[in-house]
């Protein structure tokens, strides 16, 4: 069975304390951001992740920014052939110390410090890039460097958030990002978020700005973030979203406006953003 332990979660408390401190809700705090950090929410993920991917044994599957290491070991616990890698120095070592603790390779978590990424080309057929893209700076180099590694008609999963929704999951509050910083670091701080780090660095991912990052790649893009949000507003109950989205789902069903919000998404204005890219058997470069 799968663990990982207190040391290993006393190491991921206060890596959250020093990089979420500030950020998250006044009314919250770091020990319940904790609770989605588990090998129970680590199921869930690759439930909904083969809800649209079918993963077999014989693929090789890179995990791109694999955080604490939960969604590695997962895989690896179910004899996937699967590695990771981390930009960020101390969740790479959680991340192997995660390993370690349930005897795997610790070996298999990378740390990335460069814009390349150690591994040659083709490498990869599958690249799982789960609530990553909004943190990365340069977003058209890194996606080149996935499509590099990726092998012909290979695939990658996507999952960010869309801030044509005006909303920061990362802050817990609705915002215009598209408004000057400076406003914007006011209005933070007036909600009682200290810390504007992630204000400054966060890339703000919309169905526009991903379709212009995709365009260049040579890549087949499937574009599965607007049918599941479409589903989303004909259920009549929802237990796996955030609280704010059971709401809308809720009031929506009961005052019969599911159309209004389906119109909204053909608009754009939908979350998460759901895409499979499939690489062609030929890269543009």
């Amino acid at each position: 069975m799968l663990q990982d332990g207190k040391k290993i979660r006393d190491q991921m408390y206060l890596y959250l304390k020093d990089k979420y401190e500030g950020v998250i809700a006044p009314s919250s705090s770091v020990k319940e951001m904790m609770n989605v950090f588990n090998f129970v929410e680590t199921k869930k993920q690759f439930e909904e992740l083969t809800q649209f991917i079918s993963l077999s044994k014989n693929m090789r599957i890179l995990d791109a920014g694999c955080g604490f290491g939960y969604f590695l070991s997962f895989l690896l616990e179910k004899n996937y052939k699967c590695e990771g890698y981390e930009v960020d120095k101390k969740l790479a070592s959680i991340a192997r110390e995660l390993l370690k603790v349930n005897y795997q390779n610790p070996s298999l978590v990378k740390l990335v410090d460069g814009k390349r990424l150690p591994y040659k080309d083709k490498t990869f057929d599958f690249i799982n890039l789960c609530l990553v893209l909004d943190y990365v700076s340069d977003v058209p180099t890194l996606m080149k460097e996935l499509v590099r590694i990726l092998k012909d008609n290979g695939q990658i999963f996507i999952l960010v958030p869309n801030y044509k929704c005006y909303y920061s999951v990362v802050y817990g509050l609705m915002f215009v990002p598209w408004l000057p910083k400076p406003i914007n670091r006011l209005y933070f701080r007036l909600m009682g978020r200290s810390n504007i780090h992630f204000l400054e660095s966060l890339t703000f991912t919309t169905p526009r700005y991903c379709r212009k990052v995709f365009a260049p790649l040579g890549i087949e893009v499937e574009n599965l973030g607007l049918d599941s949000w479409n589903h989303l507003f004909l259920k009549k109950e929802v237990d796996d979203r955030s609280k704010f989205l059971k709401f809308l789902v809720t009031k929506s069903n009961k005052l019969r406006l599911t159309w209004v919000f389906r119109l909204l998404g053909r608009l754009g204005f939908y979350t998460p953003l759901v895409y499979v890219l499939k690489k062609k058997d030929v890269f543009i470069s």
